[in-house]
């Protein structure tokens, strides 16, 4: 069976993007463990240093980058942060954001999964 798909919809101009990023990296650590797939949703250009700096970590959730907005559309995000766990069959499971206190919520609750797992 397939695990979830981790979509995290991501600006590095976030006020407050640095604290997400060690959650991220935890959130990250949890997919590699469960074997979840997904993505880290990037809205901008490749000139993103938070982002590039994730993906040098060499991290499970690959980085997308999604310019015109296309899986913003698709998964009606309006604005970043968001978090979205997402089943094989496309269904939305779990969905946090903008607010960035339900989105730490979230990216918790996965980091979790990831922790007692060693």
């Amino acid at each position: 069976a397939m695990g979830p798909a981790v979509l995290v919809f991501w600006t590095s101009w976030l006020p407050g993007a640095a604290e997400f990023a060690p959650l991220l990296l935890e959130v990250d650590r949890a997919a590699a463990i469960n074997g979840w797939s997904g993505a880290v949703v990037v809205f901008q250009d490749e000139g993103d240093g938070w982002a590039r700096s994730i993906g040098a970590s060499g991290a499970a959730l690959p980085r997308a980058l999604d310019r015109r907005g296309v899986l913003l559309r698709q998964f009606k995000v309006t604005k970043a942060p968001a978090v979205l766990v997402v089943g094989p069959d496309g269904a939305v499971l779990d969905r946090a954001g903008p607010d960035a206190g339900q989105v730490h919520a979230l990216l918790e609750a996965l980091a979790q999964r990831g922790r007692g797992a060693r």
